[in-house]
């Protein structure tokens, strides 16, 4: 058919190659082999079959191939920018390849050298020190990471995490010991300060206070902002109404914010006052509940209780899971609906619905009726029992999967288990960033829905346990 149309013929295989990545990478890297073989280096096409490779190469875990085309990028082109971007994707392949020390040597030369910006400039800023901790260069790793506590405010609690890993690592307990002391201290409710919350404070320190020029002005926010959310308190149906609240960009005093909090709330719109209360949340020190505990719940809220706690039970999943996720997915928002299609607290899709519903035998519940917390919980819990089910009960994998696909998550997986990764570590190296900060968030939420209500004590995650304690044991799993 295509026997006097070779150019025709060249690129439905060229498409082809590039397309066989989704379901078969192993076909379609031998496609793309065969087309390099076929036209030479000199054909007018061959850019583009090495750019198809690029894409599939990594999926057939050859990585050091991937960084050699992208080096080779690199070296060729005369426009500083691209060069430094190509530069990046060789180290990260490199970094795939397990070749921690050359990607690392690349990275750390990219951040004091070039000029990136953007999400490639914080990538870069993380995985310079995090290649040194892959490398098992313990020393340089945890010094690293200091320097990125006082380089980098906004990677402060992570990099502090993974100083006091590396301490340990290096066998020196008493150093990461006092990092985890000092994340315990100044960042308590992130991901991070929440593994170790069981730690005693290394001084005890006042309450966190505003000046008072800063008090006066959040004392009673904006009038503005005050009379959108006493009118949204009464008029809760008004659409104009919440997104004007959604706008308002000054921040509400912690009394203010429990008292309206508290008025939406009765009134049934728990989206409104959980805003209300994250607005506020930012000027609460302390661990979660331990000051301002209204304000936390308020947060941290567990609206209809009697249902997620029957389906939690009756599938066998943690009620404060279901609450994780439900947070995170519709911020308590039972009608939204995604850009993706999905539909409801839990954020489920009318395919994936339909196909939970058939299994459901015996209960009343209607695909169809996303909308409705009743079905959309039920259906919710009933996948997340399956994802549980699955993985064995860890957390984290359930929530990767929920929000990548159950496909995507098992190839995480085994490349994380040939590599020796930890469970934190495997929520720092999950390849998709929007599942990474997916995973990271639900398991903050995780903890704090456990401390508020009892469901679990503030303890170490049992990696942190096993570190200072030499035991592990417990079930926050992040």
């Amino acid at each position: 058919r295509y026997a006097k149309r070779p150019q025709l013929l060249l690129e439905v295989q060229l498409a082809l190659g590039r397309q066989l990545r989704r379901v078969s990478p192993t076909e379609g890297v031998a496609i793309l082999d065969r087309l390099v073989a076929q036209v030479g280096p000199n054909h007018r096409r061959i850019d583009a079959v090495q750019a198809a490779r690029r894409i599939v190469l990594p999926r057939v875990g050859r990585h050091e191939e991937t960084a050699d085309l992208y080096f080779d990028q690199a070296w060729r082109t005369s426009d500083d920018a691209y060069r430094n971007q190509r530069l990046f994707y060789t180290a990260w392949s490199l970094f795939g390849a397990t070749k921690y020390d050359d990607a690392g040597s690349i990275f750390n030369w990219l951040e004091k050298k070039a000029k990136l910006r953007g999400e490639l400039h914080q990538r870069v800023t993380w995985f310079g020190p995090w290649s040194l901790f892959r490398a098992r260069r313990f020393d340089a790793a945890q010094a690293a990471f200091d320097d990125l506590v006082g380089r980098k405010p906004h990677l402060a609690p992570r990099a502090l995490y993974w100083a006091g890993r590396s301490a340990f690592a290096r066998g020196d307990r008493e150093a990461g010991l006092l990092r985890f002391q000092v994340l315990r201290d100044r960042w308590p409710h992130t991901l991070y300060g929440l593994r170790t919350a069981s730690l005693p404070a290394v001084k005890e320190s006042p309450p966190f206070t505003l000046s008072e020029s800063r008090h006066k002005a959040l004392a009673t926010g904006r009038q503005s902002s005050r009379y959108r959310i006493a009118v949204f308190a009464n008029l809760a149906d008004a659409r104009e109404v919440r997104a004007a609240v959604l706008r308002g960009g000054t921040p509400i005093d912690p009394a203010l914010a429990i008292s309206w909090g508290k008025r939406l709330a009765a009134s049934g719109q728990h989206h409104a006052a959980f805003l209300v209360a994250v607005r506020a949340l930012r000027y609460i020190a302390g661990l979660p509940g331990a000051n301002q505990r209204p304000l936390w719940e308020l947060a941290y809220p567990r609206p209809w209780f009697a249902r997620c706690g029957s389906c939690a039970e009756m599938d066998r999943v943690p009620v404060a899971l279901v609450y994780a996720i439900m947070r995170e997915e519709s911020q308590f928002r039972p009608a939204v609906e995604s850009p993706a299609e999905a539909v409801g607290l839990m954020q489920l899709i009318p395919p994936t619905a339909a196909l939970i519903a058939a299994r459901l035998e015996g209960r009343k519940i209607d695909p169809k009726a996303l909308a409705d917390p009743n079905h959309n919980i039920a259906l919710g819990a009933w996948y997340l029992a399956g994802l549980s089910q699955r993985y064995d009960g860890q957390l984290p994998l359930v929530m990767a999967a929920y929000n990548a696909g159950p496909a995507a998550a098992d190839g995480w997986i085994r490349r994380a288990d040939a590599g020796g990764l930890d469970m934190p570590m495997f929520m720092e190296e999950i390849p998709y960033r929007e599942t990474r900060g997916y995973v990271k968030r639900v398991s903050r939420s995780l903890a704090v829905y456990r401390m508020l209500y009892g469901m679990e004590e503030g303890v170490f995650s049992p990696v942190v346990q096993g570190l200072v304690q030499a035991t592990i044991s417990g079930d926050i799993t992040f």
